[in-house]
């Protein structure tokens, strides 16, 4: 029988794992199980906040250093496309090719999305994501939104993990996510947040994650139809939209 400690121990060990498959940080092992990497992902929110935290604080350092906002917004960007090595924008580019190219059919969209070389449409989606955050870091007067913009937005792929489950490929980075269990985890991740803005009173926090969750799972959802299936790339987009729209909204 599992005892406290154990399963305490276990869920630092999801932690280290969702943190090492999230960010640049070096936890990651070979002996990580497949399973174990999906079952992690109930972790990835709580690795989204600890990407927000190092985000603010550099953004927050080199405000006081300097008192300007685009110094300290261009700083805080490097840092969070160092932190995730940039593993969601590669998505986000594979994405816009496929799905920006002259082609009807979903098989030639597929030879489109595994194609590793950069498109006019990859990359014109880069630039907008990455100057539109740039923009909204350097006018944002709130850390909060800072904090929270990655947070929300592997909360939103947890979401996508738990209800787009039969739309998963069974090859690829995302196929491992096919043993991810029910959507307990999502459910309780929403219920702590809910109670957090509540005990913060700020309820429109609440509604707000909400909202972009609606939206981004809308767009995963229409995406995956047009693909065919759900992958690591759409998923990778869903975190980088999320983090837009979340700090586009948050400012409201």
């Amino acid at each position: 029988m599992e005892t406290k400690i154990s399963r305490f121990v276990r869920w630092l060990r999801l932690v280290r794992i969702a943190a090492g498959f999230l960010t640049i940080l070096p936890l990651a092992r070979e002996s990580d199980e497949p399973e174990e990497v999906a079952l992690s992902s109930v972790f990835f929110p709580l690795v989204g906040l600890l990407i927000g935290g190092g985000v603010y604080g550099v953004f927050w350092g080199t405000h006081f250093i300097f008192g300007t906002s685009f110094l300290p917004a261009l700083l805080a960007l490097t840092t969070w496309i160092l932190l995730t090595r940039g593993l969601h924008l590669d998505g986000l580019a594979d994405v816009a090719d496929a799905l920006g190219a002259p082609v009807f059919s979903k098989e030639a969209r597929e030879r489109i999305l595994k194609d590793s070389s950069l498109g006019v449409f990859g990359t014109v989606a880069l630039f907008l994501v990455l100057t539109f955050k740039l923009f909204l870091l350097s006018e944002t007067k709130s850390g909060e939104v800072i904090v929270l913009a990655p947070l929300a937005a592997r909360f939103f792929l947890l979401g996508v993990i738990c209800f787009g489950r039969s739309l998963l490929r069974e090859s690829g980075l995302g196929s491992i996510f096919l043993s991810q269990p029910r959507s307990t985890a999502f459910w309780l991740w929403l219920i702590l947040v809910a109670v957090v803005s509540i005990l913060f009173g700020n309820v429109l926090l609440f509604l707000k994650i909400c909202f972009c969750f609606v939206i981004i799972y809308s767009f995963v959802k229409r995406v995956a139809r047009m693909l065919g299936f759900l992958n690591g790339d759409v998923m990778g987009t869903a975190v980088e939209l999320g983090e837009l729209l979340f700090l586009l909204i948050g400012r409201i």
